[in-house]
């Protein structure tokens, strides 16, 4: 995990986080470049899957305070972090969800949301977060 040595990962993550979905979709691009079916596959990727996300975020609060706004529907609840800072540990009122911290900078955050798929061709983009300005 890479980390912005001047600053301690709370103190990064504090802050309102959306889906990059410009760079998830360019990401997953070159990800299918050899793909036999590729463009059929973005075209589904961009209108189901980054649509949909666009316009969701993820508020951490510095007094772990969470706040995940799924297109206008709120989920309040907390966060932690586990796994020696690694592992970002969420609680709504509906749901538990862990997410593994694969890079985090001041301008973007990178999560493994364990998706898994046995074709090797077939790679879809981490969630890619950037911070609400």
């Amino acid at each position: 995990m890479m980390m912005n040595c001047k600053k301690e990962v709370k103190e990064l993550l504090v802050n309102t986080w959306r889906y990059d979905t410009d760079r998830m979709y360019k990401v997953t691009a070159v990800n299918l470049k050899d793909h036999p079916i590729r463009d059929t596959i973005l075209k589904a990727y961009k209108d189901k899957f980054l649509t949909r996300y666009n316009n969701s975020s993820f508020k951490f609060e510095k007094s772990g305070a969470f706040t995940w706004d799924e297109q206008g529907r709120k989920h309040i609840g907390s966060w932690a972090l586990a796994d020696h800072d690694s592992t970002i540990v969420t609680k709504t009122d509906t749901v538990s969800i862990e997410y593994n911290i694969v890079e985090l900078k001041e301008d973007k955050m990178i999560w493994d949301d364990h998706a898994r798929n046995t074709d090797p061709k077939f790679k879809l983009s981490r969630p890619i977060l950037k911070p609400v300005k």
